[in-house]
């Protein structure tokens, strides 16, 4: 039976167990890297169920079968022979998720886009529990330091302008932390990575808005996707008293020079509707065509025009 592999960079303690589900802990530790094994029989439960409108799917139908450790000056030389050329993208996960769900996430999303061999997850300590909000924000800013010497190890590698990320939920408002900390250095070649996006961004938009000016020279394109159908933000706006970058609606019409991607039409394909772009077909395809086609917002036939310059996802898209 073929195995998937999924490459990941990792801040998180060894917690000395050898299930692979537990392999990796919640508190902070030095870089780690390596790579987690699946198998695609197990992925393949998945494809039906991401594509027939269910409001419920349930994450965790694969089993994490093993991880292997990779000496990290090792790891590098190794991933970029594995990529054969092609752009990498490193991906970013989000609040209450464990290194496993982590790992179960990325593998979704590496096989969704076909990405395999070019996909690096980077793993923060997330408690992986709903309970645990603001600790998981206490560590996503503990790990923004670990996240910018990774950029800069993905630019030296790759070369600027050479790799993608993509982020989800509280992920994002570290990594978007970690360009503004890049943005103090000087550059000599921009952008330092080509596109950047942010999916279900829990991240404050006048905080967000404070330091776009700053971090657009840095990347190429940075597209947002929002939803007025996400309940964990939803949840965030309540708690934190003001609205997210990941919510659709007029807090978003004073960001500029970025793609703002309203999929509210579209609807939702899981209960949160907090994960599409895992379970979302529509978003997917959007997503390749950005990604793996490098097609502008203007250039894909998922998008229509909408207001303040902003895009929404057709909902014919959601039928094909």
């Amino acid at each position: 039976m073929k195995d998937l592999t999924v490459a990941y960079l990792t801040v998180r303690n060894v917690t000395g167990d050898p299930d692979p589900e537990d392999w990796f802990g919640d508190e902070r530790d030095s870089m780690r890297a390596g790579q987690c094994t699946f198998s695609l029989a197990s992925l393949s439960l998945l494809s039906p169920l991401s594509r027939n409108g269910l409001i419920y799917i349930p994450e965790n139908l694969k089993q994490l079968e093993s991880i292997t450790e990779i000496e990290e000056s090792f790891f590098w030389p190794e991933f970029k022979l594995e990529t054969q050329g092609q752009r990498p993208l490193l991906y970013v996960h989000g609040y209450n998720t464990s290194f496993a769900k982590a790992c179960n996430q990325a593998a979704l999303f590496q096989a969704n886009l076909g990405l395999d061999n070019r996909l690096i997850l980077f793993s923060w300590p997330s408690d992986g529990s709903m309970i645990n909000y603001t600790r998981d924000e206490a560590d996503v800013y503990w790990s923004v330091l670990p996240l910018v010497s990774v950029l800069v190890r993905m630019v030296e590698e790759y070369g600027a302008g050479g790799f993608d990320v993509v982020a989800h939920s509280l992920g994002t408002r570290g990594l978007f932390l970690a360009l503004a900390q890049l943005s103090r250095e000087h550059h000599e070649v921009l952008p330092l990575l080509e596109r950047l996006v942010l999916t279900g961004a829990d991240i404050d938009v006048g905080i967000f808005n404070q330091y776009l000016a700053n971090i657009r020279p840095l990347v190429g394109n940075i597209t947002v996707y929002a939803s007025d159908n996400d309940r964990p933000l939803a949840i965030s706006q309540e708690f934190h008293g003001y609205p997210r970058v990941g919510q659709s609606g007029a807090h978003l019409d004073d960001l500029q020079g970025i793609d703002v991607i309203d999929i509210t039409d579209v609807g939702v394909r899981s209960f949160s509707g907090h994960l599409y772009h895992l379970y979302h077909d529509s978003v997917q395809k959007d997503l390749d065509l950005l990604l793996n086609q490098g097609l502008r917002a203007d250039q894909r036939e998922t998008l229509t025009a909408g207001a303040y310059g902003h895009w929404r996802l057709k909902q014919e898209a959601a039928a094909q």
